[in-house]
């Protein structure tokens, strides 16, 4: 009866820990799961009240049943029952293990169902230290998939916030007419002083709104110029037009643009008085290809064919080449990075997109 009940514990605890540990399903507070648990515990005890020899096995496929209604999740009865069969063919082949190291015969566990229990439970043994080092897995996995998810929102965010400065910028160059007008009303007053103070304060508002660089697309001149502006020892070297329109969206020009240059002004501004950055920008039929070259004053990282971050807080960055990557990828381009001990090249080809 003891290890009856033992054995059923067993059992929908090992279903729980491949459930919920190794399969990432979330655990469900079910009443009709503890209600079919303790029932069955009854049913147990009363049986080997009358037959103390009765085993288990009659009713353990009710650990399916209570473990399933135990979880959340789709598909969970069906994965259930196959991870049941999986515990089933697993405790098989460590009961052979078993019965060969220690020389135990059928006949001894037949006559000894404790001894049954002890190896049936070896498996949960087995079985919970792999879930531990699963969920810690999964744990890591969803901790960067955040901080991933934040890096891209506040990327977009504020890239945003700065396309709505350009176009308040534009905004203003299409109201100059209105500063004409001023400025000739002043004139024919003959009110000159006034107008060439007015000139002069127009004159130093249209310089300071004037883009340092153009790049022929709205998006990234937006990009080229705040980056630019944050690394003000790095010089730019920029040749090519980008068009206007591409056949991208503009989260992804900003994933790859600013990230590629994220990465390559930080990089140069190491160097003490000669951080530079050339961009070439080439049009070929349809596609459009990047070439940025940076140089740096330390050598280039690489682990198991990864670029490590050059950055202080490993933790939360190294997440821009990853990005660039699989934005360039999802439009079926190709990224291909070359360096040496103080020059780093980007080279990134997006086919169909102009």
């Amino acid at each position: 009866m003891v290890t009856n009940i033992i054995n059923l514990i067993v059992e929908c605890m090992k279903l729980l820990v491949i459930m919920c540990g190794i399969l990432n399903f979330k655990f469900n507070k079910s009443k009709a799961a503890v209600t079919i648990f303790f029932s069955t515990i009854i049913i147990l005890i009363l049986i080997g009240i009358y037959d103390g020899s009765y085993q288990i096995s009659g009713l353990i496929f009710l650990a399916v049943i209570i473990c399933g209604l135990s979880v959340k999740g789709k598909y969970r009865f069906i994965l259930c029952v196959l991870s049941f069969f999986c515990i089933c063919c697993i405790d098989e082949f460590l009961m052979l293990m078993i019965k060969s190291a220690f020389k135990i015969t059928d006949e001894i566990i037949s006559v000894n169902p404790a001894v049954f229990s002890a190896a049936n439970a070896f498996s949960l043994i087995i079985l919970t230290p792999l879930a531990m080092i699963m969920q810690n897995l999964y744990y890591k996995n969803k901790h960067i998939a955040e901080i991933n998810q934040k890096l891209l929102y506040s990327q977009e965010k504020y890239y945003r916030m700065l396309l709505e400065k350009e176009n308040e910028t534009r905004k203003f160059r299409h109201d100059i007419s209105n500063h004409i007008l001023c400025v000739d009303a002043l004139l024919k007053e003959h009110n000159y002083d006034e107008a060439e103070i007015y000139l002069s304060d127009l004159k130093s508002s249209i310089s300071e709104l004037k883009p340092r660089y153009q790049t022929g697309n709205m998006l990234v001149n937006v990009i080229v110029n705040d980056i630019s502006g944050k690394y003000e020892n790095v010089n730019l070297v920029w040749t090519g037009i980008i068009p206007e329109k591409l056949h991208m969206s503009n989260m992804d020009i900003c994933i790859i643009f600013s990230n590629v240059l994220e990465n390559a002004f930080c990089a140069a501004s190491d160097c003490m008085y000669n951080g530079k950055v050339e961009v070439v920008i080439k049009s070929l039929f349809n596609s459009l290809d990047i070439y940025v070259r940076n140089n740096m004053s330390r050598p280039v990282e690489e682990k198991k064919g990864k670029l490590i971050t050059q950055k202080s807080d490993k933790k939360n960055h190294g997440f821009g080449t990853m990005n660039l990557r699989t934005c360039v990828n999802i439009n079926g381009g190709s990224v291909v990075y070359k360096y040496t001990e103080s020059i780093f090249t980007t080279e990134i080809i997006l086919p169909n997109v102009i």
